[in-house]
């Protein structure tokens, strides 16, 4: 994804359209990309997009506007589960 298309969806994860349907909070993103809430919220606003930045987020990203990671509240924690077939390997993200 370009940088400009990781602000897009960023943006529409968090709109109240999107989150009527299906939620996926920042927080949960954040633990599952291996990056900060504050770096998400830059992103969203177009700053701060570096290539590790876009290379952690495009896999994530690309599957949940795809509808293959829900997230699903349990008691105090969320619970992140596929829906179909996913397929995301190492490589698709970024090295630390």
């Amino acid at each position: 994804m370009q940088p400009h298309e990781i602000q897009r969806a960023l943006r529409l994860i968090t709109s109240t359209q999107f989150k009527r349907d299906r939620r996926f909070p920042i927080a949960v993103l954040a633990r599952l990309s291996g990056l900060s809430r504050a770096i998400l919220y830059e992103a969203r606003a177009g700053r701060y997009l570096t290539p590790r930045v876009i290379a952690s987020l495009t896999p994530l990203l690309t599957a949940i506007i795809a509808g293959a990671l829900r997230v699903e509240r349990r008691e105090r924690t969320w619970r992140v589960s596929t829906v179909g077939q996913l397929e995301m390997y190492p490589s698709q993200f970024s090295e630390r």
